[in-house]
């Protein structure tokens, strides 16, 4: 994994960026109107919060407070700050989230890696005889939150920055029709290749393609011993 102390500028906001296109958000208070950094995650997510955190104090070192919620799920925020107050105007111009082809140009490895740890998810379809057999690999990216509109946005971008080939998907949910982007196996293969240096531990079953046929064997038992180093001989 790369080291992620010392960011520069431009990697801190490509960061920003990717999380609050996936599962962060940045609010504004509403007699202030300056805004700050919130996200959670669930317990077994916990490592997820404390990489964020780690970044996020390379903003501001003393105002990124994490605690446990009733529920007892992790919930990190950050003080307001000027940064945040003038990253929500541009993410929330009409107090809805956006996204723009000026905010995905920001973006680096690490932001698309950030935003795939948050929404992303490995869709592995087996043999229904034999489970040991993959029948396809693929990739999506939950951006429900976003329109159409928006999702030809970040096509148009995949393939001109990256060339990378999504597709657009719909499905029902609350409220109606929502959206989300997938990555066939060749495609997930070249964005996996961006992203893979910044996966934290728990998040690398988000990238395993399981084309290793010992994948059942290393995992198959309820084992945490040596589980990170057998996890990066697979992604090798």
């Amino acid at each position: 994994m790369k080291n992620i102390n010392c960011l520069s500028s431009s990697e801190l906001d490509s960061f920003v960026i990717g999380t609050v296109l996936g599962d962060s958000s940045i609010i504004r208070r509403s007699i202030t109107h300056t805004a700050y950094f919130k996200c959670s995650h669930c317990n077994a997510q916990a490592e997820l919060l404390t990489f964020k955190k780690k970044i996020l104090e390379q903003i501001h070192p003393t105002k990124v407070n994490i605690k446990q919620t009733p529920r007892g799920d992790w919930q990190l925020n950050t003080n307001c700050l000027v940064y945040f107050t003038k990253l929500r105007e541009k993410f929330y111009p009409n107090g809805i989230k956006i996204v723009t082809r000026k905010v995905l140009d920001k973006l680096t490895p690490l932001g698309l890696a950030v935003w795939y740890m948050d929404d992303g998810q490995l869709c592995l379809q087996t043999n229904p005889i034999d489970r040991t057999k993959f029948l396809s690999r693929r990739a999506r990216i939950w951006s429900l939150s976003f329109s159409y509109e928006e999702h030809l946005t970040m096509k148009e971008y995949f393939k001109d920055t990256w060339d990378i080939d999504i597709k657009i998907y719909n499905c029902m949910r609350k409220g109606g029709k929502k959206y989300y982007i997938e990555f066939n196996s060749t495609n997930f293969q070249k964005f996996r290749e961006l992203i893979k240096d910044y996966i934290i531990p728990c998040m690398l079953y988000k990238i395993d393609m399981k084309y290793d046929s010992s994948y059942p064997k290393l995992f198959g038992a309820n084992s945490m011993d040596g589980l990170i180093e057998k996890a990066k001989q697979l992604i090798k």
